[in-house]
């Protein structure tokens, strides 16, 4: 797709056709958020009326409106389904056929990976944004969340100064003369490459505290260019509303000049704190976006309202892919759009219908009464309504008999006002039904066997259960696993070797380093998996531990002996082991220990030693000699 932004109107004479000015970039970049914005202005109409649907607002609730949300009732059921546990992640090397010497580098680095990635999953909050990816998914359709690179620096003023002796060197007439060299700076005893003060004093700023976060981002502050298809987005951008002094901390003076547009709700003249007037720009917020332009590897920042670029910054992550986050989590998914389309679309006239059913049945119930209306005459009727169980009533009124009543009182017909409920309830579970079809739900185990049905029949509906529900859970898989990867390349190309060592407990030694910065290298070595992001039954886990273990002490106890008794076969023997232990989930844990295991097995086994005998008496015993060779 070609960038609009290589036009090169509004251009003075000497600028570089391919550098727009900052105020032509700026008003540029605010034509195409509105420009994004007016392509998904529907869908985000619609996401805010879901958004109340599903937390059942309404401005006044009257016994007419009443409703079933099967909205909120469908998110919280499929909640767990797509994502309910932490991910356990594994790192692992992509090429296993290389050298020695660069399998074991391979080998620690994808370690040291690993026990990074889990640190800073522990470390920070993961499972929290992901759960609103997923809730957000759910309720509107789409989930963004991003990876932030943070960290603290701190500067060294101790650096040490040491004056090299100057160089001698003997001239073309042999006179003698000195080179000066420059001073070697030493921090903590090493090398280092110093900056200078003012005043000419090294110093040194490390980062320290380095981190990679993950946030997830708002549906209503994600704007990305109009395409078909992820790979076809040029331009993203992230929305940051933020106060004067997160201004100014992030763009320096620049952030004096930004106005403040998005004015707070609540705010009033007359607010007060510690008794002071109130700042009015206290409340306020200036509305900040940071785009992340692929064609041109850049991150642009621009401010609703300031007719310049605040801030350019190239490449900033030096990811492969990019992005700092990636493809957004849809719930649908069209080929010719990425305008986002809930799932609640697919059955909002059964809902609907539903709302109604459910109103009429509850207004039934209200006017169902067991009431009557009897004569004036007939005061013994007023002494029926208060009479308790075994009391006999005289007649007191003259003239009148038993049966008389019956003519004189008239009763609320209940039978048709019970039948009608009951006709509106089974429409109502004819809607339901219908619901959980086109959603996928019926096919879930809701938690009771059904009568006179096997434990055959039981496992084949779950597992058909777990068929229908798999396209649901593997899309969140797959952005976890992004997400994770995204992690994992930030720590390798932004991480000083001191803070990988500290994360993972390990050395990180400098052919590590140059591994983990080189990416042609990295991404042929090493690779990132997720562990299942759904809550697995605990049964199910058990029997799948018994069975890797019996299938792993099958194949040792067979294949051992075989590696043994002909060695040619042991490399077919330890790949053959690998390749047991790869459809298991479990197999993923013991990858390394398994490495191990089979590389023992491919070695030849040692020659067996041959008895201590001095030399004249090892040739007196018929086949010592050949035995101690």
């Amino acid at each position: 797709m070609a960038d609009p932004q290589e036009s090169t109107e509004g251009l003075s004479s000497g600028d570089d056709p391919r550098t727009p000015k900052s105020a032509d970039a700026a008003a540029f970049w605010h034509a195409q958020i509105k420009l994004a914005g007016r392509e998904e202005d529907a869908w985000r109409i619609r996401a805010g009326k879901l958004v109340g649907r599903y937390r059942d607002e309404r401005e006044e609730l009257v016994k007419s409106d009443s409703r079933l949300n099967i909205f909120a009732a469908n998110v919280e059921l499929l909640k767990p389904l797509v994502f309910s546990q932490t991910p356990a992640p594994a790192v692992r090397r992509r090429n296993l056929i290389e050298s020695p010497l660069l399998h074991q580098i391979g080998r620690d680095v994808a370690q040291v990976l690993q026990r990074s990635l889990a640190f800073q999953i522990d470390d920070r909050p993961f499972d929290k944004p992901m759960e609103a990816v997923r809730d957000d998914v759910l309720i509107v359709g789409r989930g963004v969340a991003r990876e932030v690179y943070e960290f603290e620096t701190e500067r060294r003023d101790d650096v040490q100064t040491v004056m090299q002796p100057p160089l001698l060197q003997i001239g073309p007439a042999g006179e003698v003369f000195e080179t000066p060299r420059p001073p070697v700076y030493l921090l903590d005893g090493a090398p280092v490459q110093p900056q200078f003060g003012p005043d000419g004093a090294p110093f040194i700023e490390r980062k320290t505290d380095e981190r990679v976060v993950t946030r997830y981002w708002f549906w209503d502050d994600f704007r990305l260019s109009p395409a078909r298809c992820w790979d076809d987005v040029w331009w993203s951008a992230f929305r940051h509303k933020m106060t004067r002094t997160a201004l100014r901390e992030e763009f320096g003076e620049l952030g004096r000049r930004v106005p403040l547009t998005l004015k707070a709700k609540h705010a009033a003249a007359g607010d007060t704190t510690d008794g002071q007037p109130e700042d009015p720009d206290s409340r306020n917020r200036a509305e900040v976006w940071e785009i992340w332009h692929k064609t041109k590897l850049q991150r642009v920042w621009i401010a609703t309202g300031h007719d310049t670029v605040l801030r350019r910054d190239e490449d900033p992550l030096r990811l492969k892919g990019f992005w700092p986050c990636p493809e957004p989590l849809y719930a649908l998914t069209t080929t010719d759009s990425m305008v986002p389309l809930p799932e609640f679309c697919l059955y909002q006239d059964q809902a609907d219908e539903l709302d109604r059913l459910q109103a009429r049945i509850c207004h039934l119930i209200e006017v169902c009464k067991a009431v009557s209306v009897a004569n004036g005459d007939l005061a013994e009727v007023a002494k029926i309504t208060a009479a308790k169980d075994g009391d006999v009533i005289p007649i007191q009124s003259p003239g009148l008999t038993a049966e008389d009543f019956a003519g004189g009182v008239w009763s609320w017909p209940l039978e048709r006002i019970v039948q009608a409920i009951s006709m509106l309830s089974q429409r109502a579970e004819v809607v339901k039904r219908q619901i959980h079809e086109v959603t996928g739900l019926s096919d879930l185990q809701r938690g009771s066997a059904e009568p006179r049905v096997t434990a055959a029949a039981e496992r084949t509906k779950s597992a058909y259960g777990q068929v229908r529900m798999g396209p649901r859970a593997a899309p969140m898989q797959r952005f976890v696993r992004d997400c994770l990867r995204i992690k994992a390349e930030i720590m390798a190309e932004m991480f000083e070797p001191e803070t990988l060592q500290r994360m993972a407990g390990m050395a990180v030694s400098p052919p590590m380093v140059q591994l983990l910065r080189e990416e042609r290298l990295r991404n042929t070595t090493v690779d990132v998996a997720t562990d299942s992001t759904i809550r697995p039954d605990a049964a199910a886990e058990r029997e799948e531990a018994i069975e890797f273990a019996r299938a792993i002490t099958e194949f040792l106890t067979i294949g051992g002996p075989m590696a043994q008794q002909m060695p040619q076969l042991a490399p077919l023997v330890s790949t053959l082991l690998k390749v047991t232990a790869r459809p298991f989930r479990l197999g993923r844990e013991f990858e390394q220990v398994l490495e191990e295991t089979a590389e023992a097995m491919a070695q030849p086994p040692a020659p067996p030693a041959g008895p201590n005998l001095p030399p004249g008496v090892q040739s007196m015993i018929p086949g010592a000699g050949m035995m101690a060779a």
